[in-house]
């Protein structure tokens, strides 16, 4: 009797002390599975793992325009979620399904719970082969520190591997500001290169706007004394005959169609805290300090920062070049190359969306007539 009482008390022992350690078991296993900053990308792996062991990914915001030396308000934050089989769909009539149920909670600074979205399907298949998902936190924002992702249920039904692993979801959070401008707001021109194409024009700003203006002015020499040497010039400068246009990067490509010779540029943010955008005068802040101002008199024009001498290629042949532009900051560009006789040979077309060149060739006979037009590339 004695032995079986020990026993017993044994066994009870066991029990209690799995007790003690279930608080840290179950940490474990209810644990962050990875933790990133501003995204997160799921794939089929990872949603499979997080469903089994109950592991939530830890999806931290980061404040990423603290500092900067303009004044700014948020206009909107947003938790998304892209739901797809990759950047193009490539595996039509190839049946598939997937279904993902995540729960997404919002947690303070000091790690307390702050909500807790309802939970949300998204099914995947050949018919629908992308989803979104998009939850507005702006009034929630000051307070949110970062978002835990759990994966309640995961299934998925292909007929190929391939398209598993190409399935993702992924989870960004997304931040809309308006910046400020002011007469302290520094750009400072980076480079300018080209090779006898396209001239790439970079340059910094110490405040994160959306767009820029970028003005670029072609020079022409004055002094008849200077006529043997094209470097050396003298010419006066106004800025109100340059070609200006509206950037959203902090580069541009453009081809100069105005011949070899000298060239000016010079840019300046616009900000879109008021609204109007560039049409706003309140939006526009100062030129980069290394132009020279309206009224300026060049002389002998070494190249700096701001000035370049330009070698144009086309510059012994016959052409007619056009330039057209969108409301949405986009440009087109187009060249067509003529005989003496004004037939046309070859066409271009530059789109600046995708940066890409269409080429068509006209071949003539010795008449001048066209004997074969080939299909655009």
């Amino acid at each position: 009797m004695m032995k079986k009482n020990l026993q017993l008390l044994r066994s009870v022992l066991v029990a209690f002390m799995a007790l003690l350690c279930l608080p840290q078991a179950h940490a474990q296993l209810f644990g962050p599975y990875a933790t990133t900053k501003d995204q997160a990308t799921m794939k089929h792996m990872g949603l499979k793992q997080m469903k089994l062991n109950g592991k939530y990914w830890k999806l931290e915001k980061t404040n990423k325009y603290t500092g900067v030396p303009c004044s700014k308000r948020l206009e909107s934050a947003h938790l998304t979620a892209q739901f797809d089989v990759g950047d193009d769909f490539v595996f039509g009539g190839k049946p598939f399904s997937f279904t993902v149920v995540f729960q997404v909670r919002a947690y303070s600074n000091s790690g307390g719970l702050l909500y807790t979205l309802p939970m949300d399907t998204m099914t995947l298949n050949d018919n629908q082969p992308e989803q979104w998902y998009r939850h507005d936190f702006t009034i929630q924002y000051p307070n949110v520190s970062h978002f835990r992702i759990r994966v309640l249920h995961y299934t998925n039904s292909v007929s190929a591997s391939v398209i598993r692993n190409q399935m993702r979801v992924r989870f960004r959070i997304e931040e809309d500001y308006r910046f400020r401008v002011s007469s302290s707001t520094n750009t400072s021109l980076v480079s300018v290169t080209s090779a006898g194409g396209p001239t790439t024009f970079k340059w910094s700003c110490d405040c994160p706007v959306s767009s820029y203006e970028l003005q670029v002015l072609r020079l022409f020499n004055r002094n008849p004394s200077y006529t043997t040497d094209e470097t050396v010039i003298q010419a006066d400068i106004d800025w109100n005959a340059a070609l200006s246009l509206e950037v959203h990067d902090s580069m541009a490509l453009l081809n100069l169609a105005e011949g070899s010779g000298y060239y000016l540029w010079r840019v300046r943010p616009i900000g879109n805290y008021y609204e109007g955008g560039l049409g706003n005068v309140i939006n526009w802040g100062p030129w980069d300090g290394a132009a020279p101002a309206v009224g300026s008199v060049i002389a002998g024009a070494a190249s700096l920062p701001s000035r370049f001498f330009y070698t144009d290629p086309s510059d012994n042949k016959n052409y007619q070049y056009s330039r057209n532009f969108n409301g949405a900051g986009d440009h087109g560009e187009a060249i067509g190359f003529y005989t003496g006789l004004n037939h046309l040979q070859q066409s271009q077309a530059y789109r600046q969306a995708d940066t890409s060149v269409v080429v068509k060739q006209n071949l003539r006979d010795f008449s001048g007539n066209s004997v074969l037009e080939t299909m655009q590339v």
